[in-house]
């Protein structure tokens, strides 16, 4: 799949949907007793939320966080369970909920309130959200039992699971993980439910959180839920290419500035060159120092870094395997800003998430990024 940002800028992200199937396969192996539930939340982090549901077909469940991808999913024909992180927000979506067999997240007493006041011949299944330690939606675990006690009493609510989520699971040594694992048992194993706990980091390091259901998120993009180790090292194949070309190349002289305010400067003969790429294409205003991108041709073969980024351009400094690469040469060649066979953290990710907005990817086709 490839998304382009116009018919005439060369800047395209290509998706590996196959890639995408294969890191599934993964996710499903390090978690072998469990069923995955495949989060394609924020239109698949911006990998595109139909072509995504299509890869991940072999998943038990999606996961979303809002109503709108659930109708999307089902428009689609995906027919397995779909879970509603953000649950509803008021009684009026429930009943798209149940027609489309949705599994919204309970996590605060409004939504139970909401619930015993819905006046349907229809019922769901739903998950209910305790927090262990993330600090942010979910009862408190003196809640449980309350909160089971009125939704076993309420007639439309067919069926009720438990999930918490993890705060620190990317840090292996942090003992955040085990404290949580052990509230969320205390409350969870009595319940006699299914349960749901690991994350993408957690279904990596913390095999004792796996349980019934495992949520995988963005390992299944080809990215390293830790901070510390790149997606590869742990088996994962990136998903995301996000590619341009370069429009100028100049020769510059040692103490030559370069960038808003001169504050990089030259510090040997070098080609200066810049890439039609920028925020304006959704690519992130900021990179951190020493960030590399690759660029591939059949004139030449080098790295470079970049110095400076505006809403269209990208200034790159090249120290070229060879230098007497020619303007012409160097157009037809395409940079990889966020290359699949040297995955950098969840830049792939996130960068062409910023210009998702309303847009849908077309299998085989360009997409218009469309904010």
């Amino acid at each position: 799949m490839i998304g382009a940002t116009g018919r005439y800028r060369p800047v395209r992200a290509v998706i590996d949907n196959e890639a995408l199937t294969a890191n599934l396969k993964h996710a499903r192996k390090l978690a072998e007793n469990s069923r995955v539930m495949a989060v394609v939340k924020a239109d698949a982090y911006g990998h595109g939320l139909d072509a995504a549901a299509a890869a991940l077909a072999g998943a038990d469940a999606l996961a979303v966080a809002s109503l709108d991808d659930a109708e999307i999913l089902r428009a689609a024909g995906w027919a397995r369970p779909i879970c509603l992180f953000a649950g509803f927000f008021d009684e009026a979506e429930l009943d798209t909920i149940a027609a489309l067999s949705l599994q919204p997240v309970i996590h605060c007493f409004r939504q139970i309130d909401q619930l015993e006041a819905w006046q349907s011949q229809q019922s769901i299944s739903a998950w209910v959200k305790v927090d262990t330690g993330m600090g942010r939606i979910g009862f408190s675990l003196a809640d449980i039992a309350r909160v089971r006690e009125r939704l076993s009493a309420i007639p439309a609510v067919a069926e009720i699971n438990i999930m918490s989520h993890l705060a620190n699971a990317d840090s292996p040594d942090d003992t955040t993980t085990e404290v949580q694992l052990g509230r969320f048992r205390s409350v969870a194993d009595p319940w006699g439910c299914e349960r749901s706990l690991a994350n993408s980091a957690g279904l990596m390091s913390w095999p004792a959180t796996h349980m019934e259901w495992v949520r995988p998120g963005i390992m299944l993009y080809g990215i390293s839920p830790f901070p510390d180790r790149q997606g590869a090292e742990l088996g994962l194949q990136p998903v995301m290419n996000f590619e341009s070309e370069i429009i100028s190349v100049r020769d510059f002289n040692p103490g030559d500035s370069v960038g808003y305010g001169g504050t990089w400067q030259c510090p040997e003969v070098m080609k200066v060159g810049v890439v039609a790429c920028g925020y304006g294409d959704g690519y992130p205003g900021m990179r951190p120092p020493g960030h590399r991108y690759g660029s591939t041709g059949s004139t030449h073969n080098y790295w470079g870094a970049f110095q400076w980024i505006t809403s269209a351009l990208i200034c790159v400094i090249y120290r070229p395997v060879s230098v007497t690469v020619s303007y012409s040469g160097v157009r037809t060649a395409r940079h990889t800003l966020f290359p699949a066979d040297r995955s950098i953290g969840g830049l792939a990710v996130t960068a062409v998430h910023f210009r998702v907005g309303k847009g849908r990817y077309r299998h085989g086709q360009d997409w218009l990024f469309a904010g």
